[in-house]
């Protein structure tokens, strides 16, 4: 705790020190992805899946391949002859694909507001870290949506690139609902989104969502998204009320969002496009079809482009814009602390309160 403590802070302090645009670009932008990258791609049994993904590397034959790891991940880990050299070049994928857009599409003012919200939140660093399967299928989603959706709409292939992501992890073919994003979010008024995240709230908090996960069950086979029923939902013990309360709050921004990206002029329309994914996911996340975090793993760098741009948007709007603070942060605090005190009660081994290096392992794993 105090090491993940101690390199959040360094990296917020590096990046609220009063430099230019153009240094906080070249330089204190680097220098603060080098910390995470030596902080995640040393770490050692750091989070609940590493040692099982450490014991699926080593013996592969106590495995059922079509269930437990998809094609794809399993011929990448196969490229590596020790594990640690895997969970290098994992983390080196994520943070050059991470420090990609965030050059291009955070401005710098905000860098700071990016590592507070990724590196605090839940779904977002420690979760594409962890869950290895769904980390690699949320980076061939988001390069996907980059060459062929953001820049330029090239539907059959972004198709495809979500058809190579089930091959990292089969829950991705839920992803099938976002090439219509923008199709869908241009027909649907503000008034009409609000209705449906409060439905979602509703179906989050009540015995309504037993109902979907069992619809979704029977509408996949053995083989596919049942071996993932039990991702669908957010809740963790007792407390499905106050997580359901958080995904509230994740989405609120959502309402001011569809507001300003079709009245403000000046918005892209990259970010305009990157705002409608975004819309869209806020839909799923708040009734509670998450996937235990798999969804916000792909979406929450999306969710952090269009938090920024609707600051930027509201800079004439006080009082929305610290409201737009407010939640954000309340909700990236209350999920670090559902991490580091539910998730640490239920999930003892491997939980994210103690941090070790592969030189504390007692051999090279």
């Amino acid at each position: 705790m105090q090491t993940y403590l101690s390199v959040l802070f360094s990296i917020l302090f590096l990046n609220i020190l009063p430099f230019g645009d153009k240094k906080r670009t070249r330089v204190i932008l680097p220098i603060s992805f080098l910390i995470l990258w030596v902080f995640l791609a040393f770490r050692y049994n750091y989070g609940v899946d590493y040692i099982n993904y450490n014991h699926l590397f080593y013996a592969p034959d106590t495995y059922d391949r079509s269930v437990e790891s998809e094609p794809l991940f399993w011929w990448v880990m196969g490229l590596f002859e020790y594990y640690y050299q895997f969970i290098i070049f994992q983390t080196t994928v994520i943070c050059l694909t991470i420090f990609y857009f965030v050059r291009k599409y955070i401005a710098p003012q905000y860098y700071w507001l990016f590592f507070i919200i990724f590196m605090c939140h839940t779904g977002m660093m420690f979760t594409i870290t962890t869950a290895m399967r769904s980390g690699f299928a949320a980076l061939t989603f988001i390069w996907g949506t980059e060459l062929f959706y953001i820049k330029q709409k090239k539907p059959l292939l972004f198709i495809l690139t979500i058809v190579i992501s089930c091959l990292f992890h089969n829950s991705s073919v839920l992803l099938m609902l976002f090439p219509l994003s923008d199709y869908i979010m241009k027909r649907m008024s503000q008034k009409i989104w609000t209705i449906f995240v409060g439905i979602g709230f509703i179906i989050s908090i009540t015995s309504i969502s037993s109902y979907v996960e069992t619809l979704l069950s029977m509408l996949s086979d053995s083989n596919s998204l049942s071996s993932y029923s039990n991702y669908i939902g957010s809740k963790f013990g007792d407390s499905s009320f106050t997580i359901a309360l958080t995904h509230l709050f994740f989405a609120i921004p959502g309402f001011y969002l569809f507001k300003y990206i079709n009245e403000d002029k000046s918005i892209s329309i990259e970010y305009k496009r990157i705002s409608y994914l975004t819309l869209m996911f806020m839909l799923l996340h708040v009734i509670g079809i998450d996937f235990q975090n798999r969804l916000t793993v792909i979406f929450g760098l999306f969710y952090i482009i269009s938090i920024t741009t609707l600051i930027k948007a509201t800079k004439r709007d006080t009082i929305i814009r610290y409201a737009i603070f407010g939640l954000v942060i309340f909700s990236t605090i209350w999920s670090t602390y559902v991490m580091f005190t539910i998730l640490a009660i239920e999930q003892p081994e491997g939980s994210f309160w103690f941090y070790q290096t592969i030189f504390d392992a007692p051999q090279l794993p």
